[in-house]
């Protein structure tokens, strides 16, 4: 984008849309607009009344995997976007659920366009149960009959959180945003939690506790 913009005129009309305007992003607009308007529908901190916050705390990798599988189980899960950190991570996870007998898919910026529109296509027709996906693939997704969605991998970036967890409790219905947690993640918690300016309400499964828990709060 700061390429594009360097060879344009400097008298220009530029307009930026995005889903939040905060960290990297709201750095970008203000070097790149000048005295914008801005129209805003609402506030992260706003956001999401519908979308009931959860926390897990995980121990490893077997922990949070054998935690995704009994939670999945729930038939309350109609159709779910779990979120990964790299795009080899989301094909493996995806692999595995669909050993474990899940209709999975993954969906990531190494698949072409018309691979992206075939899963996309199957999860809106049911054929897909889980969708695992990265955050740069998951920009724009709009699929209403999501009711959950899972942060396997927390992200870098809170705005990101903010992103993620709005793919479910669309159109005006009700979502689940289940999030995993290891001692690794403190930072990337307070960070949501500043921006969000709420705290993700902690829970627990029996036989899934986790031997040690996070100390965070805003």
């Amino acid at each position: 984008v700061e390429s594009i913009a360097r060879v344009t005129p400097s008298a220009r009309q530029t307009a930026l849309f995005s889903a939040t305007l905060d960290g990297l992003v709201g750095q970008l607009a203000s070097e790149l607009l000048k005295e914008p308007e801005l129209i805003q529908t609402s506030t992260s901190k706003d956001n999401h009344a519908n979308i009931e916050q959860r926390l897990h705390y995980v121990d490893d990798m077997g922990h949070k995997q054998r935690l995704l599988m009994h939670l999945l189980d729930d038939a309350e899960v109609r159709q779910a976007i779990i979120f990964t950190a790299t795009k080899r991570d989301a094909d493996d996870l995806a692999d595995i659920l669909s050993n474990e007998g899940q209709r999975a898919g993954a969906l990531h910026g190494d698949m072409q366009q018309r691979q992206r529109n075939r899963t996309l296509d199957q999860l809106r027709r049911g054929q897909l149960r889980v969708l695992v996906a990265t955050d740069v693939a998951a920009r724009g997704i709009d699929i209403n009959g999501i009711s959950h969605v899972f942060n396997f991998d927390m992200p870098k970036f809170a705005e990101d959180y903010v992103h993620r967890i709005g793919r479910t409790g669309r159109a005006g219905a009700s979502g689940i945003a289940i999030s995993f947690a290891s001692m690794r993640d403190q930072l990337a918690l307070r960070r949501i939690e500043k921006l969000t300016g709420k705290a993700i309400p902690h829970t627990e499964v029996a036989g899934f506790e986790p031997r040690s828990k996070i100390r965070h709060g805003m």
